[in-house]
């Protein structure tokens, strides 16, 4: 289980109710979990896939993740950022904002990739 649904289910445990953290963060990979969906159904939709590189790498640096750990639940959220970003330039390379997402996230990632 991500430490994202773990805080969600803390939440619920807890305190009964969601906390607004846990409420986000539940609400952050339902959204990423449909982007999959959507780059899945579409593979050329490189507005689906810039956002879902995004999203992965904004939920990866809320987790406080330094590192491209692998585990048995798939890719990391940085993987998943890298892989989404590399697709979305690959789609519009023209796109200046595609490529200046994917050089930020290089440039701060500490995750090894390149």
């Amino acid at each position: 289980m991500s430490h994202a649904a773990l805080l969600a289910v803390a939440g619920l445990t807890l305190f009964g109710a969601p906390s607004a953290r846990a409420q986000s963060a539940t609400d952050s990979l339902a959204r990423l979990r449909a982007l999959t969906e959507a780059v899945r159904a579409d593979r050329s939709n490189h507005a689906a896939w810039y956002e879902r590189g995004m999203l992965a790498w904004a939920i990866a640096r809320q987790q406080r993740r330094v590192t491209a750990i692998r585990n048995d639940s798939g890719p990391s959220l940085f993987d998943v950022a890298d892989s989404s970003l590399q697709r979305a330039l690959k789609l519009r390379d023209d796109d200046a904002r595609y490529v200046l997402a994917l050089g930020r996230y290089r440039w701060s990632s500490t995750n090894g990739l390149t």
